[in-house]
This record gives structure tokens, C-alpha cells and sequence, in this order.
């Protein structure tokens, strides 16, 4: 990993290279570019680059590690083109995480030929244009993050892709939200996604239909301006409480209250559902107990009396306790079938 530009220690590894991390010295961030050679260790199977402050281009070579069943390079400052021929590439792929970057583009339609695939996270980028419509061919997909990013559809044109993943069976996560061209109805089937627990289940608004509800914006339905914009008063014609879209408790203190221990991986961001399969028997219970503290504290700290919450000083007592313990434990190099893998 000569001549590249990644400040860290570089490991000693012997035998085949299963597992791959790559970040900087003692929890500090890796810096520089991505180096070539990474992509010509041959039957690497998982590659973890994620929250770095790499930049640059992701190297084509990278795109040459076929055994590869996770690629997860979130959370960097990386740019350019997902590759239109993504989908002939990762034969195997399982989890695929290009989050927190500053990927441009579209999405590939290719995409839709990883059929192994299981998570697909491409949020907080700059992609736009349509969602492909064949990602229903994804049988295997529970996890379907896009949100904040430029995506485009309206009444007309760009939903195809919600019919098509009606086929999509292990569904259970689809994330969509502030993508400010994503506009007009969404879709309402027949039980498309009979286990899918999203935001996008709740109902959207079209512009139209605040055009409609203000009588065009008009003045007399101002109710006043601020630093925030215009605000208007609006009718909804054919809603009433009772229906679908006010089903259901919006209280997160008690969800998560309800949730805790046992269903702690069905609320934790997508991109910690990632270490649901941890590496070994070891891996997983740590990372679960550390949730579950994060978790019951916010808990402690979001009580509705606030004679009842817990006081800030001694909650960041607390956070800093439940990070350290982490990251003793994420110090330490990762162990699968005998082979250290970690990158520091």
C-alpha cells in the first residue's frame, strides 16, 4: 500500500485476506485517497472504509474485487460516478454502502442484478434522475436507503420502482425522504410490502394539493411570514383523522422504550444494522449491549417530566463511559477463521 496518500499503520497479514478495515491510528480518522492496490488482494470478501475523511475517487480497481460480499465506504468525502456496470461486478454482494459521500450521478439500473444483495444505502449524496424501476429483481433486499440525495419523480413519472419492489419480499426498510424532487402521490397498493416499517409509509402531499388547499397560495390564507418563509392555512378535502395516515403512535420515547433490549437492531440506523451479522460471536454482543446503553439513556433524557430526566452532566458521564468501552473494544484487530484483518 506504497505511494498513496493514507496516513495510518499498514498491517502484516499472512494467508488469504478475508476482512479489511481501513481506518487511522487509536479512533482518529484515516486521511488521503484510496489506494489502487487495495483492489488486488484476491477472495477479500468484506471491505470496510467507512468514516475516514478519505477523498477522491473510489479506485476502479476496487470494482475488480468480485469475491467481495460487503463494500461499505460511508461517511468519507468520496466523489464522482457509481459505475453503470456496477451490477456485473459483485456477484456475491450482501451489503453496499456508498452513505455520506459526495457521489453524483444516477443510480445505476445495473444495480438490479445484484441479486444476492440485502442492503443498499446510497443516502446523503447528490444522485438524481429516477429510481431504477428493476430493483423489484432484488428478492433478497431488506434495507433501501436513498434518502437526501436529488432524486426526481412526480404524478406522472419516476414511481414505477415502488410496483417493482412489491416482489421484494424481504423488504423491511425503504427510506426516501428529502429528496425535494421526489414530489406527487405516493403509490398506494394493496399490501405491497407486508413487513416494511418506514417513514414512507405515511402519506405524502403533493404540490398540487397545496396549491388546491390554499386556493393558489393565496393572500388571504396567509397567516403570516418569518424568518422561515410564508405560512398559509390549507384545507384537505376527503381526509379526516380517522384515516391510514393518522394511525399509530408517533410517541418515539415509548418506541424505543418498547424496543428495548431484544428489538434494538429494528430502531438503530440502517447503517448500524450493518454489524446485525457481526463478524463473530464475540462482535455482535458487544455492539448490542453498546446500542442498548445509547439508547436507554436517551431514554432517561427524554422523560416527559423533566423532574424525571437524568442530569445532563451525568448523562454525558455516561456517553463518554459508553463510548470508551467501544472503542476498547473496536481497537482491537478483527478475527475471522484465524486471519487478522484489522487495518490501522
Amino acid at each position: 500500500m506504497d505511494s498513496n496518500n493514507l496516513t495510518g499503520h499498514h498491517p502484516c497479514v499472512a494467508g488469504q485476506l478475508i476482512v479489511a478495515e481501513i481506518h487511522g491510528p487509536w479512533a482518529e480518522p484515516a486521511r488521503g485517497t484510496i489506494p489502487p492496490s487495495l483492489g488486488g488482494i484476491p477472495g477479500l470478501r468484506r471491505l470496510t472504509i467507512a468514516f475516514n475523511r478519505l477523498s477522491g475517487e473510489l479506485p476502479a480497481s476496487i470494482y475488480n474485487l468480485s469475491s467481495l460480499e460487503w463494500l461499505q465506504v460511508q461517511g468519507n468525502k468520496l466523489h464522482g460516478e457509481i459505475p453503470v456496470d456496477i451490477g456485473s461486478k459483485f456477484p456475491s454482494i450482501q451489503i453496499l454502502s456508498f452513505a455520506m459521500n459526495q457521489f453524483t450521478g444516477s443510480i445505476p439500473a445495473s444495480l438490479s442484478n445484484l441479486t444476492t444483495l440485502q442492503w443498499l444505502d446510497l443516502s446523503y449524496n447528490t444522485l438524481s434522475g429516477h429510481v431504477p424501476s428493476g430493483l423489484g429483481r432484488l428478492r433478497a433486499l431488506q434495507s433501501l436507503n436513498l434518502r437526501i440525495n436529488r432524486l426526481q419523480a412526480d404524478d406522472t413519472l419516476g414511481w414505477e420502482f415502488i410496483a417493482s419492489l412489491s416482489n421484494s419480499s424481504q423488504l423491511k426498510e425503504l427510506l426516501l425522504s428529502h429528496n425535494a424532487a421526489l414530489t406527487g402521490q405516493f403509490p398506494r397498493q394493496k399490501s405491497p410490502f407486508p413487513q416494511l416499517t418506514t417513514e414512507e409509509q405515511y402519506e405524502r402531499v403533493s404540490y398540487h394539493a397545496l396549491a388546491i388547499g390554499t386556493d393558489g397560495f393565496s393572500e388571504a390564507n396567509l397567516l403570516g411570514t418569518g424568518g422561515i418563509g410564508a405560512v398559509y392555512k390549507c384545507t384537505f378535502h376527503g381526509r379526516s383523522p380517522t384515516d391510514d395516515m393518522f394511525d399509530g403512535s408517533f410517541d418515539l420515547h415509548k418506541f424505543s422504550k418498547d424496543a428495548i433490549p431484544d428489538r434494538i437492531w429494528e430502531i438503530v440506523d440502517p447503517t448500524m444494522w450493518l454489524h446485525n451479522d457481526g463478524y463473530n460471536s464475540t462482535t455482535r454482543p458487544r455492539i448490542h449491549n453498546c446500542l442498548v446503553s445509547v439508547i436507554a439513556l436517551g431514554i432517561s433524557c427524554s422523560r416527559k417530566q423533566p423532574r424525571e430526566r437524568i442530569p445532563i452532566q451525568d448523562a454525558t458521564i455516561e456517553l463518554h463511559a459508553i463510548r470508551d468501552s467501544y472503542l476498547k473494544f473496536a481497537g482491537s484487530p478483527v478475527v475471522e477463521n484465524g486471519v487478522a484483518a484489522t487495518l490501522k
